[in-house]
């Protein structure tokens, strides 16, 4: 969950960056190592976990929040601004096609990890002004509805899976319909409008799009990089308005060639750094 998640941690590390003191929180011990493992020594100090290893317990993040200058998590991310002010963001949820049963291992603490985070915020942090959640593009449509011809997505958009029917249903059901059910607690919890959703995303890509780019910029894993029909039209595109996070955000979006170039080399860095190590 959260601090030890792909965006939570690029959300810890620039937090550190900036020069701020995180508390964040993880599961258990083995999280915690890991996260602290990856990042470079000089955060260390400006570093402190809380271990919860059951984000559906009423109270969970209590003592996260208690006493804090500032804190940053794994599930949520406190820190402290300026004006001694503080913010919450929100990153996390259960992730897992296939479980034992659904409400237990998904909705429950989807739903209760974002309510309590909110409530612990206002119980014992009366300093937090804002309160940003990370979500999905899953929250906002149904998957016997894609693709939508003609059809615009925006802050407007929901997935309407019912709570029963995702109980019932299977894990990519449940799973979009448990960001949808998290997001309308929040808003519910906080008693707030819903007029602040916001895109952040470039827009849609394809598969054949991204081997495309993998194949041209690096002929070295061309093998091992499936070639589809190369230069294909996408089809079916999923259209997204994400005006507001331009315009209100003030968001310039990294290209698609740019984004996939500079994953595609630093893979391949480290996997030749792999390599030797195991050689080594």
């Amino acid at each position: 969950m959260g601090a030890s998640g792909y965006l939570a941690g690029h959300i810890l590390t620039q937090l550190l960056d900036y020069g701020f003191s995180v508390r964040a929180t993880v599961r258990n011990q083995a999280a915690e190592i890991r996260v602290k493992s990856a990042l470079p020594v000089k955060h260390h100090a400006s570093l402190t976990f809380i271990i919860i290893p059951d984000l559906s317990v009423d109270g969970a993040f209590d003592e996260a929040v208690k006493d804090v200058d500032g804190v940053s998590s794994v599930q949520i991310s406190i820190f402290k601004i300026a004006d001694t002010s503080f913010w919450v963001i929100h990153t996390a949820a259960p992730f897992a096609l296939h479980v034992e049963e659904n409400e237990r291992d998904l909705l429950i603490p989807s739903i209760n990890g974002t309510t309590g985070i909110l409530k612990a915020a206002t119980k014992y942090n009366s300093k937090v002004k804002r309160v940003v959640i990370t979500s999905s593009f899953a929250a906002m449509f149904n998957l016997n509805d894609l693709p939508r011809a003609n059809h615009t997505y925006s802050k407007r958009d929901w997935c309407s899976t019912t709570y029963e029917e995702a109980r019932a249903g299977d894990g990519t059901l449940c799973y979009c319909a448990l960001k949808a059910l998290a997001e309308k607690a929040a808003w519910k919890a906080y008693q707030a409008d819903k007029s602040g959703r916001y895109l952040t995303t470039g827009g849609p890509c394809t598969y054949q799009q991204i081997v495309d780019i993998i194949r041209e910029v690096l002929p070295e894993v061309r093998d091992r990089t499936p070639e589809g029909v190369p230069g294909a039209a996408p089809k079916n595109v999923i259209l997204l308005d994400n005006s507001r996070a331009r315009e209100e955000l003030g968001i310039n979006f990294t290209p698609l060639r740019e984004i996939i170039t500079e994953m595609a080399l630093d893979l391949f860095e480290q996997e030749k750094t792999w390599a030797a190590n195991r050689k080594g």
